[in-house]
């Protein structure tokens, strides 16, 4: 249902069924190269700002196709992880029929986020880095786990077996390149470099929080460290291999 030819095509046949969307002009054609710069970059904090801009139907249209087809090619998990985030938005409040193929879409490329930071984090000397990143993954992604509570074992088998095989036909490019720009940043030895070498001030602890917050500001000088390839690739292909079993665990907990 959710897998089909060799680009994996039902995600946006799933997406061209949602109504309202306007055909790309030149300028959405401009912000998709703005998308393209961004991650070329790999300034995945404007790539925020910009997925978090699209104002109109035509934006987040543009936005979700530009975001598939990179995800469909192996780019960064943040890639993946804003297109499950834009998509459930589109698939949420709509009714059923489409809005369940949207949903489910969104929930199997959530699967694949969740898969890609487990799997390519391997290379990140500090662990806590790309464990902060799947934390949030299982935070963030909380409403598509819910609704993934409701299907059917069939349905939930059928998304674990979209994100695996999705997995396999990006494993080279993400192999080969890595996402250490992404994936290795953010965590604990990033945080003590910035101590040593940045700022650092009190701010207002968010609504919820607990005890004091400290913001950091660094130089603009930290490079993630990242382990020997005699190290990860191992370690990489063992959780490819368990990538099933640990996904089928995933969704069959999922409440």
């Amino acid at each position: 249902m959710l897998l089909r030819g060799s680009k994996l095509a039902a995600f946006a046949i799933a997406l061209s069924m949602s109504a309202g969307y306007a055909e790309p002009t030149r300028a959405l054609d401009n912000r998709q190269a703005q998308l393209s710069k961004a991650l070329k970059t790999k300034d995945y904090a404007q790539l925020q700002r910009l997925v978090l801009s699209a104002a109109t139907p035509a934006d987040v249209k543009t936005d979700l196709d530009w975001l598939r087809d990179q995800m469909f090619g192996g780019a960064s998990s943040a890639v993946a992880m804003w297109y499950a985030a834009r998509l459930w938005g589109v698939a949420a409040p709509l009714p059923a029929g489409p809005g369940d193929e949207l949903r489910q879409a969104a929930a199997a490329a959530a699967l694949y986020t969740y898969a890609a930071i487990r799997i390519d984090g391997t290379r990140c000397a500090d662990v806590s880095a790309p464990t902060g990143r799947r934390e949030t993954v299982l935070a963030v992604f909380r409403p598509i786990w819910a609704f993934v509570g409701t299907l059917s074992p069939e349905k939930r088998a059928r998304l674990v077996d979209t994100a695996v095989k999705l997995d396999r036909v990006t494993a080279a490019r993400r192999t080969r390149e890595g996402d250490d720009a992404f994936l290795c940043r953010d965590g604990l030895d990033e945080i003590a470099y910035n101590l040593k070498r940045g700022t650092s001030k009190a701010v207002p602890t968010p609504l919820g929080g607990v005890g004091r917050t400290i913001a950091t500001g660094g130089d603009g000088t930290y490079k993630p460290r990242v382990v020997a390839e005699k190290s990860w690739k191992p370690k990489a292909a063992q959780l490819r291999a368990e990538l099933p079993q640990t996904l089928t665990l995933l969704v069959s907990s999922a409440r």
